[in-house]
């Protein structure tokens, strides 16, 4: 900003005397269950929370794109509607169902980052292991992984011979 002209020279130079990096909340996973109680107590600080284990996962796996901020929010509605237990019910809906994009990221790292491998690779790539993610979400249950993934069980039943998942 300094550079563009958009931020005094002079003030930047007067307030980095010792800069504090602070990576962001999705990087700190391990914070959250520490941010949650402390949120918890300066919001409702006569009440006592316990965080199902479900609800906690769903926390520390949703990526947090509005970072601290964003979970304050969400601790200061939970803790005005929720009751003594905070269960996946309780959370909002794109913090409790997963993001399709992020399954996909989740699946697979090396489609999505190999720049050798061909439009057709990549796709079939991804194929195969969000099978494999939906299989293993699903407990080996193939019903349940193809309803997961949404499409009908004898397309899914391709897809497991095509990539022989079998």
């Amino acid at each position: 900003m300094v550079k563009k002209n958009l931020f005094r020279a002079d003030l930047y130079y007067r307030i980095n005397v010792v800069p504090v990096i602070i990576p962001p909340l999705r990087n700190r996973s391990e914070d959250i269950p520490l941010l949650i109680n402390h949120f918890l107590g300066r919001f409702a600080p006569d009440k006592t929370f316990t965080i199902s284990p479900e609800a906690l996962r769903s926390f520390v796996n949703y990526p947090w794109p509005g970072n601290i901020r964003e979970l304050r929010n969400v601790i200061q509605h939970i803790s005005l509607f929720a009751g003594d237990e905070i269960k996946l019910n309780d959370l909002p809906v794109e913090i409790r169902e997963e993001n399709p994009m992020h399954s996909i990221a989740k699946a697979c790292q090396r489609c999505l980052v190999d720049e050798n491998m061909t439009f057709d690779e990549v796709m079939n790539c991804l194929e195969s292991n969000l099978i494999k993610q939906a299989m293993a979400d699903a407990k080996g249950n193939r019903t349940n992984a193809a309803r997961k993934l949404g499409i009908n069980f004898s397309t899914f039943r391709d897809k497991l011979k095509k990539h022989g998942l079998e």
